[in-house]
């Protein structure tokens, strides 16, 4: 029986995609914390959403570098892993940017 990487690729692209729109996901609850009265409501989301798309990124860059590692080994085609390894660390990044300014813009409030 041969060995597949897929399921690493394809849990990394999903993780990495879910980390990416996390971003635009945000934008709207932060677009209504600026706009309403009381910040109450949104506070949450505004540090929630970003928080899981910075988990998501963190799973899907280390379920692409394993599977990209077994993909090699078998000899599998690794573009699945790459894919949502790249997602992951970009989600990542900015989703840590976006909680980072969250955080400061709550803090001056």
């Amino acid at each position: 029986m041969q060995k597949s990487s897929k399921g690493l690729g394809i849990g990394a692209l999903i993780t990495g995609i879910v980390s990416f729109v996390m971003l635009f996901v945000t934008l709207p609850a932060m677009c209504g914390a600026a706009n309403a009265r009381s910040v109450e409501g949104t506070v949450g989301s505004m540090i929630a959403l970003p928080a899981i798309g910075l988990i998501a990124g963190i799973v899907g860059i280390i379920l692409g570098a394993i599977g990209m590692k077994k993909a090699s080994l078998y000899g599998q085609s690794k573009g699945l892993a790459i894919t949502g390894m790249i997602l992951g660390i970009v989600g990542t990044v900015l989703c840590g940017i976006v909680t980072l300014c969250n955080v400061a813009a709550l803090a001056s409030i």
